[in-house]
């Protein structure tokens, strides 16, 4: 029994190792959130005139992520204290949606 404990708790962390497999992570204040209600979703302005990385999608300086999306009225709660204070926030993206880069992660920073 011991023999299987090993690996299988290795498994584990590999898996969420790449359940955090970030696109894109980079530091910036906000300018403005938009609710977009025709296309569902909420667009992050940044001050940043370019972004320091490449997340392959077209428009790059504007992470976004739908309504809808579990965990989506944090995400609008953090954007929107960053707003509010200056404070920069660190941002993380997966994947595009109608080519602007999918917000999964949003942290404050003081």
């Amino acid at each position: 029994m011991k023999k299987f404990i090993l690996p299988i708790l290795s498994s584990f962390f590999l898996l969420s190792q790449t359940a955090n497999a970030w696109d894109a992570h980079f530091e910036d204040t906000v300018s403005r959130v938009v609710v977009d209600n025709t296309a569902g979703s909420i667009i992050l302005l940044l001050n940043s005139e370019v972004i320091p990385v490449n997340t392959g999608c077209t428009y790059n300086k504007k992470p976004r992520w739908k309504i809808d999306q579990p965990m989506s009225e944090y995400l609008y709660s953090a954007s929107l204290a960053a707003l509010s204070t200056g404070a920069k926030v660190k941002i993380y993206t997966v994947g595009c949606i109608s080519g602007y880069p999918k917000l999964e992660r949003i942290e404050v920073i003081k």
